[in-house]
């Protein structure tokens, strides 16, 4: 993926592993047998790490050197927050909805997500002007 934010842009990298990434849980659903989890954790393994590494560099790209250190500092506490309270609250939804309902919520909250990020974040230009980032 450093290769491809190199050539492509940051902001190239995040949406293109932002659409995909709703894919996962939505997989979640179709699994029946164990090698299927490989493959659905091959794949997980791969999205988040160009996801992760475009927005650690937008992150670095946008926050002025002498706040570097605190930005990123929020960041990855506001990450591990979530690390936390996302599986609590999936679980407990898991248990009043079942899994299969709980994986395809999370794939299309995902997709809300990123289809804002874009509209209300990058504009739908995304894919025109990708060295943007």
């Amino acid at each position: 993926f450093g290769r491809l934010t190199d050539k492509e842009g940051d902001i190239f990298v995040l949406v293109a592993t932002g659409v995909v990434i709703p894919l996962l849980p939505l997989s979640w659903i179709f699994v029946t047998a164990w090698p299927q989890i490989i493959l659905v954790n091959v794949a997980s393994g791969l999205a988040w790490a160009g996801y992760n590494l475009a927005n650690f560099n937008i992150l670095l790209k946008l926050t002025p050197d002498e706040h570097r250190p605190e930005a990123t500092a929020i960041y990855q506490t506001v990450v591990a927050a979530s690390a936390v309270i996302g599986p609590i609250i999936g679980g407990a939804l898991a248990d009043s909805l079942g899994y299969k309902a709980v994986f395809g919520l999370s794939g299309a909250l995902r997709y809300v997500g990123i289809g804002l990020f874009v509209a209300l974040v990058i504009g739908p230009g995304v894919f025109r002007s990708r060295r943007s980032a």
